[in-house]
């Protein structure tokens, strides 16, 4: 596994600097549109590992280079463990460089701009606890999505995919619709728990996030023998 690592990192190696440059560029120009860096951190921390899964997956169809690939000594089940934990490391890198650029604009606004900084921007209304809650819920919205994706593009190929992900996209959309209106008891039940996160000084907030984080993992990681049964069975 730790070739396949090793193997999409290298391939990925310039791409993910373009990439980042790219998500650098658009997270300044949200940062000052809705002047906000948690809206950048949360930003980062989803398009970079999306944009490395779309582009790492087209690379396994140019140059038959996933047939090849097999003729190597590595199993199928490598394959697939190596794509979900290259994924996980580049979502954990972006998460972190998020959090750091985050930490550098405030820094730069506080000294350029001192109180005539937007309040988005301050540090005061950028507390360290907003920034990691957020940022960490994103890496959640991004494995979650990853979970979904991941085994479709294993059993169908990239290009196949990309006919598919219209189609589960308004899935989940329509799953959620159903949850927050008639599939959900009580229209209060989101007051309470909005009132619940609320409560506890952080603590209940922390708590829901480190849920959130483990239940994704956990997901992430059931996702993962999914797309290991498909990818095993498919014909290439």
């Amino acid at each position: 596994m730790k070739t396949m690592i090793l193997s999409d990192l290298i391939i990925m190696r310039d791409s993910l600097l373009q990439l980042l440059g790219i998500c650098v560029v658009v997270g300044a120009v949200l940062s000052a549109a809705m002047e906000s860096v948690v809206s950048m951190a949360a930003m980062l921390t989803v398009m970079l590992p999306f944009l490395y899964l779309t582009s790492v997956s087209a690379y396994d169809e140019m140059g038959r280079w996933e047939l090849f690939r097999l003729t190597l000594p590595l199993s199928r089940r490598q394959v697939v463990m190596g794509r979900y934990a290259s994924l996980l490391v580049v979502t954990a890198g972006a998460a972190a460089f998020a959090l750091v650029l985050s930490a550098v604009v405030l820094a730069v606004c506080a000294a350029v701009l001192g109180d005539a900084a937007p309040a988005g921007l301050t540090l005061a209304e950028n507390a360290p606890f907003a920034l990691v809650g957020s940022t960490a819920l994103s890496a959640c919205v991004l494995l979650l999505a990853s979970a979904v994706a991941l085994p479709l593009i294993m059993r169908f190929g990239m290009t196949r995919w990309t006919r598919l992900a219209p189609v589960a996209v308004v899935l989940v959309l329509a799953a959620g619709v159903w949850l927050l209106g008639d599939g959900m008891p009580a229209s209060g039940a989101l007051d309470g728990v909005v009132a619940w996160l609320e409560a506890g000084d952080g603590a209940n907030l922390a708590l829901a996030c480190g849920i959130v984080l483990v239940a994704a993992l956990a997901l992430y990681a059931a996702s993962s023998l999914l797309a290991t049964r498909l990818y095993e069975a498919r014909e290439l």
